[in-house]
């Protein structure tokens, strides 16, 4: 009888126990869903600052409110966006990271995809733009953007022809798009045709009056006086194009370039407008201070450096492009106590190699290759630090150093394609078939079933004489696959030829025209082939002209060989 007042106590007091329980949790859960909520408020507003930024053209406000957005939620893809076009405006090419963002955040998004392809292409990323492109082929098919975008991939890889296709097939989907007209227009000032290249430069002229295109519209036309070698047409241009309001700041500085090199009395002061329209900007800074220093204007380069914030030059971007001063004048010393003093932050890598300069220069050699180390090792496998740190040596003529850092680059997917295809040039130009060789493989490997790598594949096989059965298999199947190609008939002729079959490798030339038998690369294999099955007058003529073409020096020897069997007659 006892225990029940004290059971009824003890429920009581659980009862209480489970309310004031349930009370903490909702209070906790009030709190975190308040919490979350005004997280959400703020990323709305930022939002919402950030597009009314947009209206008043206030880039600057704009990328602050959408950044502050994009922290609040990293998968805000709106803010992404926004932040991407704001760049694109600038001409920053950080813009790609942030279109790249908006497609791993919406990976079924066509527009998003275009966009990231076409900032790609603005920013010379080419396999990039490939890979956005390849990834909506089903998607995008038959729509006016998408094959907008494929003529723009074309002509990046100056394939005018294909990209011309593109841009009339994007047109006849959307037959008013101004766009596409003005890039139809571009492609066609290529052409051969004097009508079409004069339609085409009329296209353009008219476009100088519409405010969204004309800039790219000015930069085709000066483009073409450029390459006419018309110096007034490009002046006048260049001129018009930096008075565009939308002209971004190296169409600027293009024009101030202009100006120094005529000597021009408005230099002066236009350079002084363009050091006070960087001054807050430290990538504009960057830019303009690295040409200077390039053109021999490093005393005004530096008289300009003092005159800016020491929180600005002795950071990244800007800290370098000082250094690029002492560079200019030699001055290694500086050079030394300007590193010793500044905060390169994440590209820290760029002061190691800096310093790895100034001690070389001095014959400090230990001191060298330590910084040279730390430089090395502060690039890791980021490809872009590797691309920047690249460039870098490139342009200081430090050879080994540079091929080093292009073969760590084609493990970097992003910029392999470039790198081998800059390695190949290089190994080209210098004679080096076998290094060449080892790109091509590589090339291979990235492009299985390429016809044109593989016929390089095959080539490069037969004169080092390396896996002969795989080469000569190579050298047929592209043939087979376009026996008018010149360059696979030559391949696939050497290959007949190396084996004793002359006659067959005769006839392998026979449906290439006879204006591509003539070009010296492929008229070289041609006399090679005519002095084997004894047609030695014809020969010489071919063989002549094969010794105008840039050879490997495997193929100087078998047509120096030639050209000695047909003087042995």
């Amino acid at each position: 009888m006892h225990d029940q007042p004290i059971q009824r106590t003890q429920r009581a007091f659980i009862r209480l126990g489970i309310k004031i329980l349930c009370a903490i949790v909702l209070l906790i859960g009030l709190g975190w869903g308040g919490h979350a909520a005004f997280r959400r408020l703020q990323e709305y507003n930022m939002m919402k600052q950030a597009r009314r930024a947009v209206e008043r053209h206030d880039d600057r406000w704009a990328a602050i409110a959408a950044r502050k957005a994009f922290e609040i939620n990293p998968k805000n893809a709106d803010a992404c966006r926004l932040m991407a076009e704001v760049l694109e405006r600038q001409g920053a090419s950080s813009a790609l990271a942030w279109r790249t963002m908006v497609v791993n955040l919406l990976p079924d998004s066509l527009d998003d995809a275009i966009a990231l392809a076409r900032a790609a292409l603005r920013f010379g990323d080419i396999p990039t733009a490939e890979r956005a492109i390849e990834k909506m082929k089903v998607k995008g098919a038959g729509v006016a953007a998408y094959e907008e975008a494929k003529g723009e991939l074309a002509f990046a890889h100056q394939e005018t022809a294909a990209a011309e296709t593109q841009f009339k097939k994007a047109l006849g989907l959307d037959p008013d798009n101004k766009t596409f007209q003005l890039n139809l227009a571009i492609v066609q000032m290529q052409s051969n045709s004097v009508d079409t290249k004069t339609k085409a430069t009329q296209v353009l002229r008219a476009f100088l009056e519409d405010p969204t295109l004309r800039r790219r519209a000015a930069r085709a036309l000066r483009d073409l006086a450029f390459k006419n070698r018309d110096g007034r047409g490009v002046f006048d241009i260049s001129q018009r194009l930096a008075s565009f309001p939308e002209a971004e700041f190296r169409d600027r500085l293009d024009y101030l370039k202009m100006l120094r090199q005529l000597n021009h009395p408005s230099y002066a002061v236009r350079l002084l407008d363009m050091q006070e329209e960087a001054a807050s900007d430290p990538a504009k800074i960057d830019e303009l201070l690295t040409w200077m220093s390039a053109s021999q204007q490093t005393v005004l380069a530096k008289e300009w450096v003092k005159r800016l914030p020491a929180s600005i030059t002795t950071k990244p971007p800007v800290a370098d492009a000082v250094s690029g001063c002492y560079i200019a004048e030699k001055d290694w010393t500086g050079l030394e106590e300007w590193c010793a003093k500044t905060d390169w932050a994440d590209t820290d890598f760029l002061r190691h190699a800096a310093l790895a300069r100034a001690y070389r220069e001095r014959a400090r050699t230990l001191d060298a290759e330590k910084e040279w180390t730390l430089a090395r090792k502060g690039v890791g496998t980021d490809g872009k630090k590797i691309h920047d740190l690249q460039e870098k040596v490139a342009g200081w003529g430090w050879k080994p150093e540079s091929l080093d850092l292009l073969w760590l680059l084609t493990k970097d997917q992003q910029r392999q394609n470039t790198a081998l295809a800059t390695l190949s040039n290089y190994y080209s130009s210098e004679g080096d078939t076998a290094n060449l060789y080892r790109v091509i493989r590589h090339l291979s490997e990235l492009r299985p079933g390429d016809p044109e790598t593989e016929n390089n594949l095959a080539q490069l096989s037969l004169l080092l004489d390396l896996d002969k059965q795989r080469a000569r298999s190579l050298a047929k199947k592209v043939f087979d696959r376009d026996p008018t190609n010149s360059a696979f008939a030559s391949t696939y002729a050497f290959s007949l030829y190396t084996q004793g079959q002359y006659a067959q490798a005769l006839q392998a030339f026979q449906k290439v025209k006879e204006e591509d038998l003539r070009v010296p690369a492929v008229a070289a294999y041609y006399g090679i082939v005519l002095t084997a099955t004894g047609d030695k007058t014809k020969a010489r003529e071919f063989l002549e002209l094969g010794q105008k073409a840039t050879l490997l020096p495997e193929e100087r020897a078998l047509v120096s060989r030639a050209v000695a069997a047909n003087a042995g007659q």
